[in-house]
C-alpha cells in the first residue's frame, strides 16, 4: 500500500507539470504572451493549488473515507483533462484579445477546477500516507519527494518527447489517462480492503504551545516568495545564456525541482532524532545556507567569466542558436580530439549544465526547507491535514505573490543583479530567530561582515548581462532590463547597430536585407496607405516604408516595450521613431489583431527566431489565417522566416499566391489573397532609393541580387515532408521532432539510393 501511494503521487506530479506547460501554452495563443498575460495565467494557476491545499485540509477533517476523497481528485483531474483541450479552444477562440481583467476572469473558468482538485492532493495523502510512516516528518518529505520527482520528469517529458513529436493536444490526453489509470488503481486499493483506513488515526494532539503556529504561515511565505523571485531571476539569466527556448524553460524547470526533490529526500533521514526546537532551528539555518549559496555562486560566475578562461563555456553557450545544440554536436571540426568531444558534448548539454551551475544547490537547500517546516506546522497542530494546507496555502501565496512583484516591479526597477541581493540580504535577515537559541556575538558579528563582503563583491546593475554578452572594440553599449527581459544593444560613430533581445541577436544596422522586403513588398501592392509591422526591430523595415512615398499610416506593434525603451537611449532610433505617421502599440501581435478589425494594405512581420518559446503563436496556420483576415482584398503579407520549410507548408494551407526570396540562411514570403505582381509600384520603390546616399543603395541593390526567388511548385515538391504548423503543433519551437523525422527519412533514403530532397 505505502509503496503503490509513492508510485500514485509520482505519476501524478507528472501528469501534473504536462498540463501546467500544455494549458500555459494554450492560454497565451489566446491572452498573448506578454509579461502581463503571463503573470495572470500562471497566478491563476497558483491560486487553484493553494485555495485546494486550504480548503482540502479542512474538508478532510470531517471526510471519514480519505481514499475515496483521493480517488474522486483524480477522477476529476483525468476526466476535466480530457475535456480541457476542446474548452479552452473553445471558450478561447470566443474570449481572445479579451481586457486583462475579463482574461483573467476567463482563465480562472478554464482551469481553475482542475487546480483545485491538484492543490487537494498533497493534505490528504499526507494524512493517507502518516498511517504507514508514523514519523511525520518523515512521511511528508517522502511524498514531497516523489510528487516534486515525478514533476521534474514531466517537464522533460512533456516538452522534450510528448510536444516535440505529437503535439499539445496528444500531450494533454496522456495526462489524463494517467490520472485516470491513477483513479482506478486507487479505486482498486479501496475495494482490496484500505477503505478500513479512516480519519480518527491521524488526530494527534499538540503538545507545543499553540502561539508558535502563527509564525510559520509568514515563514513559508516568506520562503515561498524568495523560491520564486531567485526561479525567475534564474530563468532570465539562464535565458540570455541558451536563447530562452522552449527546451530551455523546461530544462531549468526540471532541474529546480530535482534539485527540491532531493532536498526533501535528503532532510528525512537527517531529522530523524532532532527535537522540533532543533528542527526550527535547522529551517533558519538552511535560509541563511541559500542566501549565502546563491551569492557564491552569482559572485563566482562573475569574477570567473570577467577574469578567466571560463569566460570561454558562456561564449559557446551564447553565440549557439538551438539549444540543445544536436546540430553542433553531430558537427564534425576534423580532428575529433577529446577536447572537441568535451566540446560538443557542452554544445548538446548546456541546456542542462547552466541550470545545474546555478540552481542546483540552492534548490536542493529549498526541498529541504519545505517538508521541514511542513511537519513542524503539522506536529504542532490537532489536525496535520488543515495543517499542512494551510502551510502549503501560504507557501503558494508567497510564490504567487513572489512571481508577480518579481517580474513585474522588482526586476524592472532595481534589474536582476540588486533583486537577487535583496533577496540574499533577506535570506541572512533569518539569522534574527536565532538570536533566541543564545549565539555568541562573534556569530553575528560573522554573518555582517560576510554580509558586507558580499555586497562589496556582488555584481552591479547590468554586469551580469554584460559579461554574458560579447563585446565589440569601438561600440558603445546601451543596456535595459525590464519586464520582457534585457536588451544590449552596442553602436559605433559610423551607426552601425548590433541587438540582442533576451541573448538572441535580432535586427542590427545596416542590414540591407530589410530594405529588400520593403521594396519587394511595395512592389508587389496595389496600395500602400496603411501598413502594419509586427516587431520592430531596429527599425529598418519600418524607415524603409516611411521613405515610400504614398504611406500614410504605420503601425507598429512591438511585444517588447524594453526594446523601445533601450533604443529611444540612442540618437539615430530617437530619429526615426519621431515620424508624425508612426504608431506604436505595445502588445502581443496576436492578441492585437483578435481586439481589431482594421484591415492593412500590407503587413510585414520580421519576429524573433522559431526556435524561441512562443515563437510558434505567430507562425501558426490559425495566427496567417488571421493576418488574411485583416488584409485588404489585394493586401500583401511579407514574413521572414529561419525556418523556410515550416513555414512555407504553413502559409501554403492559408493564401493562394506565394513566393519565396532565400538568401543564404533565411528568407522571407510573400503572400497575398491574389496574384502577386512584381515591381509594379516603380516609382515609389526609386523614391525610396534615392532618399538614401549612393553607398547604401548600391548595398540594396547587392542584397537584392543575393536573393533567389522560387515559386510555389518548386517548394511544395522539396517541402511536401514537412506539416504546417498549428496551434497545438508547434513543430519548428519544439524541433526536435522534426529533425528526428527528418534524419530516419535521409537514413531510409541512403539505403534506397534516393536523395532526401532539400532546398
Amino acid at each position: 500500500m505505502k509503496l503503490n501511494l509513492l508510485i500514485t503521487f509520482f505519476f501524478s506530479g507528472i501528469s501534473a507539470l504536462i498540463y501546467q506547460i500544455t494549458w500555459q501554452r494554450l492560454l497565451t495563443i489566446y491572452y498573448g504572451v506578454g509579461a502581463i498575460s503571463i503573470a495572470l495565467i500562471v497566478s491563476v494557476y497558483m491560486f487553484g493549488l493553494g485555495l485546494g491545499a486550504l480548503w482540502a485540509g479542512r474538508f478532510s477533517k470531517t471526510h471519514k473515507d480519505l481514499i475515496g476523497l483521493y480517488f474522486l481528485i483524480e477522477l476529476g483531474i483525468g476526466i476535466f483533462g480530457i475535456l480541457s483541450f476542446p474548452i479552452i479552444m473553445t471558450i478561447g477562440k470566443k474570449t481572445a484579445g479579451s481586457p486583462y481583467i475579463l482574461a483573467a476572469f476567463f482563465e480562472s473558468i478554464l482551469i481553475f477546477i482542475p487546480t483545485v482538485l491538484m492543490g487537494m492532493s498533497l493534505p490528504v495523502l499526507i494524512k493517507i500516507f502518516n498511517q504507514f510512516i508514523p514519523n511525520l516528518s518523515k512521511s511528508i518529505s517522502r511524498l514531497y519527494f516523489v510528487n516534486t520527482l515525478g514533476a521534474a520528469a514531466g517537464s522533460l517529458i512533456a516538452s522534450y518527447w510528448l510536444i516535440s513529436f505529437y503535439g499539445i493536444k496528444q500531450a494533454i490526453i496522456v495526462a489524463a489517462v494517467i490520472n485516470l489509470l491513477l483513479a482506478a488503481n486507487i479505486l482498486m486499493l479501496r475495494i482490496l480492503g484500505t477503505k478500513k483506513l479512516n480519519n480518527e488515526v491521524l488526530l494527534e494532539k499538540s503538545s507545543m504551545p499553540q502561539k508558535t503556529v502563527l509564525r510559520i504561515p509568514t515563514l513559508v511565505f516568506v520562503t515561498g516568495f524568495l523560491a520564486i523571485g531567485y526561479e525567475l531571476i534564474w530563468f532570465r539569466i539562464i535565458g540570455v545564456l541558451v536563447k530562452s527556448s522552449s527546451y530551455a524553460f523546461a530544462s531549468v524547470l526540471a532541474v529546480y525541482l530535482l534539485g527540491i526533490a532531493i532536498g526533501s529526500y535528503c532532510i528525512a533521514g537527517f531529522i530523524k532524532k532532532m527535537s522540533l526546537a532543533q528542527r526550527k532551528s535547522l529551517f533558519f539555518k538552511i535560509q541563511i545556507w541559500i542566501a549565502l549559496s546563491v551569492a557564491v555562486i552569482f559572485i563566482g560566475y562573475y569574477y570567473a567569466t570577467l577574469n578567466t578562461s571560463f569566460k570561454v563555456w558562456t561564449e559557446m553557450s551564447f553565440k549557439q542558436i538551438e539549444h540543445p545544440g544536436i546540430y553542433s554536436f553531430l558537427k564534425t571540426y576534423g580532428t575529433n580530439t577529446f577536447l572537441e568531444l568535451i566540446v560538443r558534448l557542452f554544445r548538446l548539454g548546456d541546456v542542462f549544465i547552466w541550470p545545474v551551475f546555478f540552481l542546483l544547490i540552492p534548490t536542493i537547500l529549498m526541498g529541504a526547507s519545505f517538508p521541514l517546516i511542513v511537519g513542524v506546522a503539522c506536529e504542532e497542530n490537532a489536525d496535520i491535514a488543515r495543517a499542512a494546507g494551510k502551510t502549503y496555502f501560504f507557501n503558494v501565496l508567497g510564490n504567487l505573490t513572489g512571481g508577480i512583484m518579481t517580474g513585474l516591479l522588482l526586476l524592472p526597477l532595481l534589474g536582476s543583479e540588486l533583486t537577487t541581493f535583496l533577496f540574499i540580504f533577506v535570506g541572512l535577515l533569518f539569522a534574527y530567530p536565532l538570536l533566541k537559541e543564545g549565539k555568541s556575538p562573534k556569530f553575528y558579528l560573522s554573518l555582517v561582515c560576510i554580509a558586507l563582503l558580499i555586497g562589496y563583491f556582488f555584481p552591479k546593475k547590468g554586469e551580469i548581462f554584460k559579461v554574458i554578452h560579447p563585446t565589440f572594440a569601438g561600440f558603445k553599449q546601451y543596456f535595459s532590463e525590464g519586464r520582457e527581459g534585457v536588451v544590449m544593444t552596442y553602436v559605433n560613430d559610423e551607426g552601425t547597430v548590433h541587438n540582442y533581445i533576451n541573448g538572441d541577436s535580432h535586427g542590427g544596422r545596416p542590414a540591407y536585407s530589410f530594405y529588400v522586403q520593403v521594396v519587394e513588398g511595395v512592389g508587389a501592392a496595389q496600395n500602400f496607405e496603411n501598413i502594419l509591422v509586427i516587431g520592430y526591430g531596429t527599425g529598418s523595415i519600418t524607415e524603409g516604408i516611411l521613405k515610400v512615398p504614398g504611406v500614410k499610416k504605420v503601425t507598429v506593434v512591438e511585444l517588447n516595450q524594453t526594446l523601445l525603451k533601450n533604443l529611444a537611449q540612442i540618437p539615430i532610433f530617437q530619429e526615426l521613431m519621431k515620424d508624425p505617421r508612426l504608431t506604436f502599440v505595445l502588445d502581443d501581435a496576436r492578441r492585437f489583431l483578435q481586439s481589431r478589425k482594421d484591415q492593412y494594405d500590407l503587413v510585414f512581420m520580421s519576429p524573433l527566431r522559431s526556435t524561441v518559446a512562443y515563437s510558434n503563436n505567430i507562425y501558426s496556420q490559425q495566427f496567417f489565417e488571421l493576418v488574411s483576415a485583416h488584409l485588404t482584398t489585394n493586401g500583401i503579407f511579407v514574413v521572414w522566416s529561419d525556418a523556410l520549410d515550416t513555414t512555407f507548408r504553413t502559409i501554403d494551407q492559408v493564401f493562394p499566391y506565394k513566393r519565396l526570396h532565400v538568401g543564404n540562411m533565411d528568407g522571407f514570403y510573400l503572400a497575398s489573397n491574389k496574384p502577386l505582381a512584381q515591381y509594379k509600384n516603380a516609382a515609389a520603390i526609386k523614391s525610396m532609393f534615392l532618399s538614401f546616399n549612393q553607398a547604401f543603395q548600391d548595398k540594396i541593390l547587392a542584397a537584392s541580387q543575393g536573393v533567389d526567388i522560387i515559386i510555389p511548385e518548386t517548394l511544395r515538391a522539396h517541402m511536401h515532408n514537412y506539416p504546417p504548423l498549428q496551434d497545438w503543433r508547434p513543430m519548428s519551437e519544439y524541433y526536435l521532432g522534426i529533425w528526428f523525422a527528418n534524419h530516419s527519412l535521409k537514413k531510409q533514403d541512403t539505403k534506397t539510393n534516393k536523395v532526401s530532397p532539400k532546398l
